[in-house]
């Protein structure tokens, strides 16, 4: 179902879907530099190199998953506007290209991980077919 909210950078009413990460078991990756979004099922062979990134205990903000995070970032490829895919990226507005505002995680990744939904309102990418060849 489309949704309208609105970007806290530039004002504008923006249109997209919510995609619940929890119930799609998939991890979603933002765009440094534009609002595309790369989406990594739970059932991606990634998590086979970085298996301490699924049983990591909670520390506090859990910060020291970061490492794991990092590493999974590198195995896929840049987006079509050269930004990279990052974890702690926060989403980002079609128009303005600035945070969507809702979203700031604050270098915690207790806060990304907390918040199971995912806002849609440009191109996806799906991990297994955006992975670097080797």
């Amino acid at each position: 179902m489309e949704e309208k909210i609105i970007c806290k950078s530039c004002g504008e009413k923006i249109s997209g879907t919510y995609v619940n990460l929890g119930f799609s078991c998939t991890a979603a990756l933002n765009c440094s530099k534009c609002e595309s979004i790369l989406f990594i099922s739970d059932y991606d062979d990634v998590w086979n190199k970085y298996p301490k990134l699924k049983e990591a205990k909670f520390e506090p903000h859990n910060r020291h998953l970061l490492p794991y995070w990092n590493a999974i970032e590198l195995e896929y490829e840049n987006c079509d506007c050269g930004g990279s895919f990052n974890f702690m990226n926060p989403p980002r507005c079609p128009l303005c290209k600035g945070s969507l505002g809702r979203y700031t995680y604050e270098d915690k990744p207790i806060l990304k991980q907390w918040d199971r939904y995912s806002f849609v309102c440009g191109k996806t990418y799906k991990g297994e077919e955006h992975k670097k060849q080797s």
